[in-house]
């Protein structure tokens, strides 16, 4: 079956969050009292589980091989929202500030910063713009328009 690439991302995390289920019920029902029935058959699901992991693994290269002419813009996306957490942890408090450790008062320390609170929200505010640009403009428009053969006869079967 042929579907759009944003498709085949929303039929991969189905995928995933099935997996999981999967691995929850064979956690859960894999030990039981003797005599007690069991909730799942668990090496059916193992079974199962399996089959879709390899659906899993070939939908993945495929949405991989398909993005390749936007890869730049999801590496950049990435990058810019590591920018982003790193301002966010960029301390601009300034100014003075009494100390104080478990073993002493150290007194008054006055800091001096370079970036400030306003500097780093608007660089934020201007990285988070770059991140809407490239996924709407690029991203989700690429995805909307490139084809990907799901290999999925029946998606209820997910």
């Amino acid at each position: 079956m042929e579907v759009t690439l944003a498709r085949a991302l929303k039929i991969k995390k189905r995928i995933v969050e099935r997996i999981l289920k999967y691995e929850e019920d064979i956690t859960s029902s894999n030990r039981a009292i003797v005599g007690n029935p069991r909730d799942v058959n668990v090496i059916e699901a193992m079974g199962l589980k399996k089959n879709l992991k390899n659906i899993l693994i070939d939908l993945k290269v495929k949405i991989h091989e398909a993005g390749a002419p936007i890869r730049k813009e999801i590496f950049t996306l990435s990058e810019i929202k590591s920018d982003i957490n790193f301002l966010k942890s960029v301390p601009t408090e300034r100014g003075k500030v009494h100390r104080r450790s478990m073993l002493m008062d150290e007194g008054d320390v006055e800091y001096t910063v370079e970036l400030t609170k306003p500097d780093t929200d608007k660089q934020i505010k201007d990285l988070q713009k770059e991140i809407d640009r490239i996924q709407f403009d690029v991203i989700d428009k690429f995805n909307s328009i490139t084809m990907v053969e799901v290999g999925i006869d029946n998606l209820d079967e997910i």
